[in-house]
């Protein structure tokens, strides 16, 4: 994101947790064109029903901004908007498959261009991973790290970090993710938005 969409995106931010209603109602105007236009295009849906996973999508775009779960914009707004307006419409063809519907009927989820919007999801996680890698301790960090992503086994890592045995490794990296574990239950996030 350029740092002119970045500054726009973090001020519109402060505007809707400051409860300006006249920054959000203009956001709002602005935005749902684009979405009906997304919607239609992208899934087999009707105007209606695409207005009604719009609103739905903002409304949870607003509320994770008022409740402090969104502070920082690795994306625009309006990929996020389209992030959560992309799940939604996976849980409407879910509840129309079960009322009935073919799943022959749904569209082909694999031909939208989402690869933009799995991008910046993917770069969010990965920034709050990051953040709370850093907090954990230089120690706690370097097991997960070793583990996690560079596939250490427990013998290499006891070696790496000396200690005694794999054992020691195991308790460690066990304490480690059980202390991120904690953090991520107390941001409110998911250990899967993690993975």
């Amino acid at each position: 994101m350029d740092k002119r969409s970045f500054t726009e995106a973090q001020s519109l931010l402060e505007d809707i947790k400051r409860g300006d209603e006249r920054s959000l109602n203009n956001w709002y105007k602005q935005t749902r064109p684009a979405f009906i236009r997304w919607g239609v295009k992208n899934y087999d849906c009707t105007e209606d029903e695409v207005i009604e996973v719009f609103q739905k999508a903002f409304t949870v775009l607003y509320f994770n901004v008022r409740d402090g779960k969104l502070t920082e914009m690795s994306s625009s707004l309006e990929t996020y908007l389209l992030g959560i307006g992309k799940r939604l419409f996976l849980e409407h063809f879910r509840r129309r498959a079960k009322a009935g519907v073919s799943l022959d009927q749904l569209p082909d989820t694999a031909a939208l261009d989402t690869d933009y919007i799995d991008k910046e999801s993917r770069n969010h996680r990965q920034q709050s991973a990051a953040k709370l890698l850093a907090q954990l301790g230089e120690t706690c960090r370097q097991i997960l790290i070793l583990y996690y992503f560079r596939k250490f086994s427990m013998e290499a890592i006891a070696e790496e970090m000396e200690y005694k045995n794999d054992k020691v490794a195991k308790k460690k990296k066990y304490e480690c993710l059980k202390r991120l574990r904690d953090m991520v239950d107390e941001k409110g996030y998911s250990m899967d938005d993690f993975m």
